[in-house]
């Protein structure tokens, strides 16, 4: 990380909670193990002949074996249908079972889609992305951008329908370059198929040693940014934030990386609608910033907190196109931690 950098970022605090929501860079420098690297070229050839499968079917079908596929991943894992079922019980407890499990059964068949859509990218031209999603909200971002035509901006999201499809259509419409941050994938012959799949829509993954600095760039150079904050910290590594009314370790990357360069923090999220195929991105106005009354650490845990409601709404909207077999409440608070910051 340049000097540069880490003089903007001027605590150790955000300086830690910043390296939590990006990739660390000894997992880009570990020399990956043989018996990894085997595994990773076995699952990435087997990809490829499956991928080559999916393209050459019409996309209603390829689409309808994905929920399929989905739909019995759900009975051939049981540890993941369980934390599903459990997760729902958590945040719907005023729905009937009988509803619930629609839920999840759709939460998977959802999964299944996104899967197949996603390996489908490489045959997907810009207009037939642009085509395939309605936006909602435009209007939002132009406003924005009439007033600040060089600006950079920060997507707040969550795994909630086709989230892959977002910064894809950001790029596909011209709207502004974007990428997204995302974790490392193990093997590393996995990683390296995921990102491409990105990149083939010109959504680079933010994930190497120079992540810090790249996302900081990237935002001065008035590009997008996208952040998903919906996934499970380890203790010490996360804020405990309401989430369905019970406290989630989230991150505070987005909120450092928000007061750190001013950009505004759009909500989008995506949902299907009607036709196999068919999406809708709604993108809200910018959150404004919560100061906290000048204590800039409760204004870190605050600003999460309200980023985290926001995807809370989203999903009670279309709870059946969220990742529900996600542990999202695994790290949970012990007697004296409360909400406060990771330690300096």
């Amino acid at each position: 990380m340049s000097r540069e950098v880490e003089t903007a970022l001027s605590t150790r605090a955000e300086l830690r909670a910043l390296r939590r929501v990006l990739p660390k860079k000894e997992a880009g420098e570990r020399k990956e193990p043989l018996p990894e690297r085997l595994a990773g070229a076995a699952i990435a050839a087997g990809f490829g002949l499956f991928a080559g499968f999916l393209r050459v079917l019409p996309a209603d079908v390829a689409l309808e074996l994905g929920a399929a596929t989905g739909g019995l991943c759900a009975f051939l894992m049981p540890k993941r249908r369980r934390t599903a079922r459990e997760n729902l019980e958590l945040a719907f407890p005023e729905k009937s079972p009988s509803e619930r499990a629609r839920i999840l059964r759709r939460s998977f068949e959802n999964v299944g889609r996104t899967f197949v859509e996603f390996i489908r990218f490489p045959a997907m031209s810009r207009r037939h992305v642009a085509s395939a999603v309605e936006i909602v909200g435009k209007e939002h971002f132009d406003r924005f951008r009439a007033a600040d035509a060089k600006g950079g901006v920060l997507a707040l999201s969550a795994h909630l329908g086709n989230f892959e499809l977002i910064s894809a259509v950001f790029n596909a419409i011209d709207m502004i370059p974007s990428s997204l941050i995302g974790r490392k994938i193990k093997p590393e012959a996995v990683d390296e198929l995921v990102c491409g799949l990105r990149m083939s829509q010109g959504v680079a993954t933010i994930a190497n040693k120079e992540s810090v600095r790249d996302v900081m760039a990237r935002v001065a150079r008035g590009e997008g940014v996208g952040v998903v904050l919906d996934q499970n910290m380890r203790r010490g590594h996360g804020v405990y934030v309401p989430f369905f009314s019970k406290p989630a370790s989230t991150t505070l990357g987005l909120a450092v990386l928000a007061r750190r360069t001013g950009a505004p923090v759009f909500p989008v999220f995506m949902e299907r609608v009607g036709v196999l195929g068919r999406h809708r991105l709604t993108i809200s106005p910018p959150l404004a910033w919560d100061d906290a009354k000048g204590d800039k650490k409760a204004a870190l845990v605050a600003n999460t907190a309200l980023y985290t409601k926001v995807i809370e709404d989203a999903v009670r909207r279309r709870p059946e196109e969220w990742f529900w077999f996600h542990r999202r409440w695994r790290t949970q608070p012990l007697p004296g931690d409360g909400d406060a910051a990771p330690d300096e």
